[in-house]
């Protein structure tokens, strides 16, 4: 559907400009990247066993907002997990950006 092209031109919008504005926000987000960031938020959730994958993707939690469903199915992430974390990395999302957005 439409999110996963929007994700996707996020995607290489990253990779071609990291000084660009949405770089920044994502930044501002989730603040500098420690690597055991995404450890424990997989950790409060139980899924730290899914970390390696994370790791073997090079996925951070500065990655995480941009992660599709599709792109979670493919680094053989289970559906319950996948759906939980879609579902926590948008919660975080809406409480780091107080301005409502109408899709």
């Amino acid at each position: 559907g439409a999110d996963s092209s929007y994700a996707d031109a996020s995607l290489s919008f990253l990779a071609s400009s990291t000084c660009g504005d949405s770089a920044v926000k994502v930044k501002k987000f989730f603040g500098a990247e420690p690597p055991h960031l995404l450890h424990q938020f997989l950790n409060g959730l139980g899924y730290e066993y899914l970390m390696k994958k994370f790791e073997k993707h090079k996925v951070g939690m500065m990655e995480l907002p941009y992660l599709t469903e599709a792109q979670m199915r493919q680094m053989k992430i289970p559906a319950g997990p996948r759906m939980r974390i879609l579902h926590e990395v948008q919660l975080l999302r809406q409480q780091q950006q107080p301005v409502q957005q109408h899709h």
